[in-house]
Parts: C-alpha cells; structure tokens; sequence
C-alpha cells in the first residue's frame, strides 16, 4: 500500500464550481489569472507581428481619393503630397535626435538605485490623493516574495467584466436597480466612481476569505493547498505559512486602502443622492454581478477542507497493521475504483460533446460510410422530378443520422457495460478482503469502516475531478480559438447531424427566397396537420387526389356541381348564410353537460371490454399467463376502425344511445329524461359528446365479438377505435371472424394486423413461446425531440419528463436487459434536447430512491433482475392517472343516485320545438346563466317560458 495513491501534505485546491443550473467553472489563483493574461498579451503580439502587410501605402492612396473629390488635379495633389513628406521627414528627424538624448539620459542613470530615482521624480509642490500617498512613499528594497504579493495586489485592482460594458447599458442597469432616473452627469459619475471602489472593495473581501480560511485551515492540521505552495515557491511548512501571512496582511492593507478611498470619496456625493439609499443598493448591485466568483471561491474552501479529511481518514487507515498481502488487496481495491472512473470520465466527456453539439470527427466521418444506391443515383441524374430527387436525399440523410445514433448507444452501452463489470470486481475483491481479514484480525469492523469511509471518500474527490475537466472541456467546446475552427465548422455543417431537427428556429426568418418562390406557386398549399399541429406544403394535385381516393373509400360525400356560395351572390337582395364559430356557444356547453351526464355511466357499465390505457392491458395479459391461457400458439391480433368518427351514423348512434339508457335502467340521469337526452344529442357530431356517442356505439357493434371470446376463453379489449385480441385458432379462422365482423355494419370497416408480435396503444406485445415479453412502443418516424433544456418553460416541466418516461419505461419493459437499454435512449434523447448530463444523473438517481432500488454503482441503475421484477409488480399495482379519472366520474354517478330529482317531460309542438324541462336547483344554477350570456333564441311555449324565467329569477337572488 503505497503512499501516493492515498495522500500528500501538499493538498491540490484546483477544481469545478457548479451553481444551480448545473454549469461548471474554473478556478484561478490569482497567480494563474495574472500568467494568463500575460501569455494572452504575448499571443496578442505575435498574431500581430504575423499579419501580411497591405501593398501600397494605404494612407497615401486614401489621401488621393479625398483630394480628387474635392476636385483637385493631379498637380496640385503632387505639390500638396511632397509638402507633406517634407514636413514628415523633418518632425520624424526631430524625433531622433530626442530619443537619443534620452537614452543617453538612462545609461547615466541606470547605475541608481530605484529609491532615490523615486525620491527625486517626487515634485513636493503638487497635491496628492490619498492613494497616491500610500503609494508614492519610499519604499524599502522588497525582496522576491513581497515582489510576488504586489502583483498580486495589483491584480485585485483589475476591474470586473461588467464593469467594461458599455456606459449606456450600465447606467440603464443603475437607474433599474436604483429606482432613480440618474439624468445629471455628476450624479452618474459619482455612482460610476463608487460602483469601481465598491467592487474592488468586495473582490479584495473575498479574496481575503479564501486565503484566510487557508491560513486558518493550514496551521490547524498542518498542511497547505497546492496552489499556495505554487505561489510561495516552497515546499517548506515555516516559509508557506510566513508567505501565506504576509498574503494575508498584504490584503488587508489593501481593503483598508480601499475603506479610505470609500471614505473621502463620499464626500462629493451630489446633495440629490441620498448615500445611505444608494450605498445598500450598489452594494447588492455588485453581489448580484459576482454570485459565481462567492461559488468559486466557497468551492475552494470546501475542496480544502475535503482533502483535508481525507488525510485524516488516511491517517486513520494507517494506524492499523496491516500485511503486505492486505496493503497490495487495498491497492488492487484503489487501482480497480480507477479503472473504472476512467471509463466513467470518457462517458462524461462524450457526453458533453453530445450536449454542446461538438461531436469528433469519427462520428461525423461515418457519412462516407453510407453510399447511396447506384441505381437510385443513375434514375435521380436523368429524372427531372424534384420531388422525388428530394425524398431520395432524405432517406439518404435519414438512414445516416440512424446509423449515427446507434454507434452512439453501442458506444454508451460499452461504457455502461465496462463500468458495472469493474463495480462487480470491485465489490467482490472487497467481500474476498473482509473474509481474509476475519481470520486475523479481531476487530474487523472498525478496520472495515475505516476502509469504507477512506474508499468512498476518495471516489468522491475523483467524481468532482472528473467535473471539473468536464467544465473545462465543455468551456473549450463552447468557446474555441483554434485558427482552424472554421474549416472544422464548414465541414460539419455539410455532415449529417445526429440532432432532431427543427423546422423553424426563429420567428424572424421563417423562409428563405427559394422557399418564398416555391410557396408562391399556384399550385402550392398550406395546410395544418390534425395531431402534430404543424404545417404541411404540399401541391394542390396531390390534395386533388388524396381527395378523390377518399371520397371512393367511405363513399360518404358528394361533390357539389357548382359553389353555394356563389350562386346565393347573384340573388336579389344577396342573402348571405353567415358560418360562426361554436366555441363558447350554448350547444357546445350542452355537449359537455351531455358528457359529463352520460360518459360516467358507460365507464360504470361498460368495464370489461373497455381498455383504459396501456398498463390496464399489461394487467390484463399478465392475468391470462397466470391463468396459463398464453400458449406458444396463441395469436395476437389488433384491428383498426377505419375513419370512425367521420363513418358513424347519426342517427342511429342517437338510438343505440337510448337503448343503452333503457338497458341499464337509467330513465332520469341526474333530472333528465331519456327524450331530452336523445333530442339535446341531436347536434352532437363533432361536439365533446362525440366521443362518448363512438364508445356507446361501438360497445353495440362488439357484442357479438365480445360473447364468442368469452366463449372460447380469450383475450378482447378495445379503446375506442382500437381492438386488441388473442385467439388459438389458425390464421384462417380467425381472418374468417374478422371478414364476419366486417359486415356486421356498412359504415365500419376493419383494417387488421396478426402475428405473434403486435403494438397496441404505445405497448409493443410479443408472444416468446408463450412469455409474455412487453416493451414500449416507439414508431419508425419518431424523432428524440423533446421540450428543449434551453427553452424558457417552468423547471418541474424537464423533471415530470424525466420522472414519467422512467415510470413508462419500468411498467411496460417484462426484463431489466431491455429497460437498461431504454434508459440508455431515454439518456440521448435528453442530451440531444441540451439537458445537462448532471442533471439527467441528478433525478435518475432521486427516481431510484423513491423506489428504494440499491444502487451500489456511481450510475444510477438496477443490477439485480430479481429487484427489478419486485419494482415492476409493486409499480404496475398502482392506479395510474387514467384509472383515477375515471373512478372519480364513477363515484359522481353514485353521489347523484342519492339526489331526489323531479322531471318534467319533453313538449313538442307542430311549428316549432318548445323546450320546458324541470332541472334540479343545483343543476338549473350551473346552466341557467349561460343562456342569459348568449344571443340563441329559444322558441317556447307560454307555460314553459314563464317556468324558466321564474327559475331564473329565483336563483338571480339566490
């Protein structure tokens, strides 16, 4: 057990900060900041030594041009440049001989010493501030540390990055922050000049924090920081701890310098400011403007204080005896925690790369991988459809962008599989050492816990190392200076990236001229697509046909001969239809109040055949294997509807309905008749109601299905237009019921899938020889394109994102093999939506915790299979959201059996419907007000009308 793996008395303090968004920092000593710049001077200077000369004299030429527009000739121009060479050449002849005197003036002078240089450049006559006093008095020789401790102090004086921004911003940013106009130039100055000592003040503050905490920290337990011993240039104990005192000393003097500058410049505050207001408010000003610099340096203490508890674990470990066999156990424990964060480092490296849209070469060199079709190239070069040319290169960039993305997973899943088989080394060489060490020693425990604390310790640091090359790797990605970015750059943008793409970015160009001109074709048309929400271009003889080949498939429209609309504009007196909108009206208020009557009967009624959602159809299939129903010969099946709610009869939807209401005995729901129900579902079609018509009419539809699988002790379930269903018999058979069931109504039509590995709702069911294997469901034309990380939406959004695709993923995958490989594509599809890798880890591992899974690797995941199943059945048990939705409208049905409810019946008359109907109070209450607010005239008879507005009348008093 060697020394260096465990500990050194000189402890690094370099490392990450990380702030609440997840982002990650540098931190600098101020020795590293001042090399820094200075390297940055000199590059600054080469690459201005390196830059080509224009040829001919710019200037000269420049001078040319303004005495031409002026309308000089080329003589006058002539005399006029000689003159100016002339007098040129005699000032820079002057300039000479000066400069010579000068250096002359210094190799006389350069044998002086520097103080009494100092003390004869003082001119006694000129008033001096208060920092120039403290600085123009003659100093002592210094020697090379307090050399070293005024750079630094100089260094602190630097002003803050916000501070450079440009004067106009700033002050908007003062009068926001002050609540004052600030409109006089002296008040602006004041607050300019106080806002610079102000923050000098509290950067030296700071500073003074940090190396305080070292010297306080440092003296206690006898050891330095790195960084500091870097400065003092000595690895003795005495000469760090003298250096780090005068530091200390140093900065403290400097604050009091900078107190008094505060001071005397509060003297010339403007009699309209009021200090004491303006004092706290810039004071706050500057704190807001330096929150992360508090991280980084609060980060530092607290990396100190971590190293120095894990010397003291070290020391701890120490103390016991151990063998040389145990000590070379030990470092076989250390060196495999290593190898593993290695491969634990180039997993978090490419995932920075993945999130700051840099991926290397060898990702972007794989488009030469993928060829295009020869034959396919040949018919593009002599095709001229455009069309068709560009749906070939599509698929082209499709197929590489999914050979991209499944390099990517392979790559992750030989991380992930790297990292858990080192963690299973690992855990068995600590189980194989604690077994060894039973046999002598007598206190295992105490020398086992110590172990314990010092590994996981050590882990810990090596964790944060490995964030903070991450922050530096991804600042480098982020914000490179390579001469050769732009070359990279121009060939990444020809690559095929591996990124959802996005169709319109911003709002301010939303198309190029091209795509203007194509738009702008009469033979072009934009319409909105019914579920994405998002445009479709498309040409008008391509809707033309789709058109047609509709109407020919339900065979349910007719198309006009000529417009309406425009035959009622050649009548007499135009009388124009006027269409209006049913939103917010009284009949779409009437659908709703029809659904919410009549949807909580169908779910209390109509159980059994009804699938809620895909974890009530796992529960179903998990019930036929446990009843052995699930053979190696059992079919799937699932069948479509074609086009439902466009093919459902009205009519005789209306009178399934009342059948359904006579059936299950429900003559008055919550007041109201069954010939009110049916006349106010009348203009339904299209309204909230519908989809409560379409279950209705599909639960008479499926009766006869329904019975013959009961009778054969099979699997049915539908969800509103989708059936799922298993069957024993042959193919034949079974298509010979489906071809049945087809003609059971002229309007429904069925389209059917069958096989031993189907998809219903978002499941993906497969029957494995009779195991049940279920997984989720993903389509071939879904893209990972999620709520973008970058986008200004509530921060629960990503984490409910996170949080419900887990909870999908470990309900519906039946092996832990599968649901790893699902967290792994749930994990990219984050990364390409810009989520940080910190915070995907961050809530996989809340997300395991709140399931009490014992997670012994640094990922957060599942080992065990036998856990896995034990999570998976309590999760499955659980009701999920649809299942409470609809137990909750179950329980308003048994609520109003309790009410006492009169109906008055339907009236009709010949000429016109009147509509008198006897509502309960609080039913009348909910509706009544909503037919005063709209304009629709109601035709009533004398005896209904005075009814409803006496009604009316009584609960405007109520």
């Amino acid at each position: 057990m060697t020394e260096n793996n465990y500990h050194c008395k000189t402890l690094s303090n370099s490392g990450p900060v990380c702030d609440t968004q997840g982002c990650w920092y540098e931190l600098l000593s101020p020795t590293q900041v001042l090399t820094e710049n200075v390297q940055n001077l000199e590059n600054s200077i080469k690459e201005k030594k390196k830059k080509k000369q224009c040829k001919g004299n710019r200037k000269l030429q420049h001078f040319k041009r303004k005495c031409r527009s002026n309308g000089m000739n080329e003589e006058l121009i002539t005399k006029l440049i000689e003159k100016r060479n002339t007098d040129y050449n005699s000032i820079k002849s002057a300039d000479n001989t000066k400069n010579n005197k000068d250096m002359k003036n210094k190799k006389n002078q350069s044998k002086k010493r520097k103080r009494f240089q100092l003390l004869n450049e003082d001119k006694p006559n000129v008033m001096k501030s208060l920092s120039q006093l403290s600085i123009s008095q003659p100093l002592r020789k210094k020697t090379k540390n307090e050399d070293k401790l005024a750079s630094n102090s100089n260094n602190n004086n630097k002003s803050s990055k916000y501070l450079k921004m440009p004067k106009k911003l700033l002050y908007h940013s003062f009068r926001i922050h002050l609540h004052y106009p600030l409109k006089r130039k002296k008040e602006k100055m004041f607050i300019l000049t106080r806002l610079q000592l102000l923050d000098w003040q509290f950067c030296l503050n700071l500073d003074l924090h940090l190396y305080q905490s070292y010297y306080t920290e440092g003296r206690q337990y006898k050891t330095w920081p790195e960084d500091i011993v870097k400065m003092a240039k000595t690895n003795d104990y005495d000469l760090t701890e003298t250096f780090l005192n005068k530091l200390v000393n140093q900065i403290q003097h400097t604050v009091d310098q900078c107190t008094t500058e505060l001071l005397s410049q509060s003297l010339s505050c403007p009699k309209t400011l009021l200090l004491s207001h303006i004092e706290s408010r810039l004071v706050e000003f500057v704190r807001l403007h330096h929150i992360d610099l508090i991280r980084k340096l609060n980060y530092q203490v607290n990396k100190f204080k971590d190293l120095i508890r894990e010397t003291q674990l070290f020391e701890t470990l120490s103390s016991y005896s151990l063998t040389n066999e145990q000590k070379q156990a030990v470092d076989c424990l250390i060196n495999i925690r290593q190898n593993q964060l290695e491969t634990f480092e180039e997993m978090t490296m490419l995932e920075a790369r993945i999130v700051c849209k840099s991926l290397s070469r060898s990702i972007d060199d794989l488009d030469k991988l993928i060829l295009i079709d020869e034959t396919l190239l040949n018919y593009m070069s002599t095709n001229n459809n455009i069309s068709f040319k560009d749906e070939t290169h599509q698929q082209y960039r499709k197929k590489i962008r999914e050979y991209k993305r499944q390099v990517l997973m392979k790559n992750f899943e030989d991380y992930e599989t790297s990292i858990e088989e080192n963690e299973y080394l690992y855990q068995e060489e600590l189980l194989k050492f604690e077994y060894e060490l039973s046999k002598d020693i007598e206190s295992v425990n105490n020398l086992m816990n110590s172990l314990y604390y010092y590994l996981n310790h050590r882990t810990d640091r090596l964790i944060r190392d490995i964030r903070y090359k991450e922050a530096l790797f991804r600042i480098k990605l982020t914000h490179p200076h390579s001469h050769g970015s732009s070359s990279s750059s121009s060939s990444k943008i020809d690559s095929v990236s591996v990124y959802p793409e996005a169709i319109i970015e911003t709002s301010e160009t939303l198309f190029t001229d091209e795509e203007i001109k194509f738009l702008s074709y009469a033979d072009s048309i934009i319409r909105v697509t019914n579920k994405s929400g998002i445009f479709h271009i498309g040409s008008t003889l391509d809707y033309d046909e789709k058109v047609k080949k509709y109407q020919a498939k339900t065979n349910a429209y007719i198309q006009l001969s000529s417009d309406p609309l425009m035959d009622t504009f050649y009548k007499t007196g135009t009388p124009l239809r006027p269409i209006v909108s049913g939103m917010n009206t009284p009949t779409t208020k009437i659908s709703k109040m029809l659904d919410r009557l009549i949807r909580p009967l169908f779910d209390q009624y109509v159980k059994q055949p009804t699938i809620i959602d895909g974890v009530h159809l796992i529960r179903q299939l998990d019930k036929c294997v446990s009843l052995g129903l699930l053979k190696p010969t059992t079919h799937l099946c699932t069948f479509d509807i074609t086009d439902l709610y466009t093919m459902l009869p009205q009519e005789e939807s209306i009178a399934i309905l009342k059948q359904f209401l006579i059936r299950f005995n429900q003559t008055h729901t919550r007041g109201m008749s069954i010939n009110t129900i049916e006349s106010l579902a009348r203009g339904a079609m299209g309204s909230p109601f519908t989809l409560t018509l379409a279950n209705i009419f599909m639960w008479h539809w499926e009766q006869k299905l329904v019975e013959k699988q009961k009778a054969s002790n099979e699997l049915y379930g539908r969800y509103i237009d989708d059936i799922f269903l298993t069957s024993n018999d042959s193919t034949e058979s079974l298509r010979d019921m489906l071809e049945n069931a087809n003609k059971y109504h002229v309007n429904i039509k069925l389209t059917h899938e069958i096989g031993s590995c189907v998809s219903f709702l978002d499941v993906q069911i497969n029957n494995q020889d009779g195991n049940l294997i279920t997984s989720v469901y993903h389509k071939e034309a879904s893209e990972p394109y999620i709520v973008p990380f970058k986008s200004d939406h509530p921060r629960h959004i990503f984490e409910n994102i996170i949080t419900t695709s887990l909870l999908r993923a470990i309900r519906y995958f039946s092996t832990l093999q599968a649901f790893n490989h699902e967290i792994r594509a749930l994990k990219l599809m984050l990364l390409y939506n810009s989520f940080p890798s910190r915070y995907i880890r961050h809530y996989l591992k809340k997300f395991f915790q709140q399931l009490s899974a014992t997670s012994i690797s640094i990922l957060p995941m599942i080992h065990d299979e036998n856990e896995y199943v034990l999570l998976r059945t309590k999760l499955l048990s659980k009701p999920t959201a649809s299942e409470h939705a609809r137990a909750s409208r179950i329980a308003t049905t048994l609520d109003n059996k309790r009410q006492n409810i009169t109906v008055d019946p339907l009236v009709h008359t010949k000429d016109s419907m009147s509509v008198a109907h006897r509502f309960s109070d609080n039913h009348l209450r909910d509706y009544c007000f909503d037919f005063r607010r709209s304009s629709l005239l109601f035709h009533l008879n004398h005896q209904a009308k005075s009814y409803l507005l006496h009604q009316m009348n009584l609960f405007s008093s109520k």
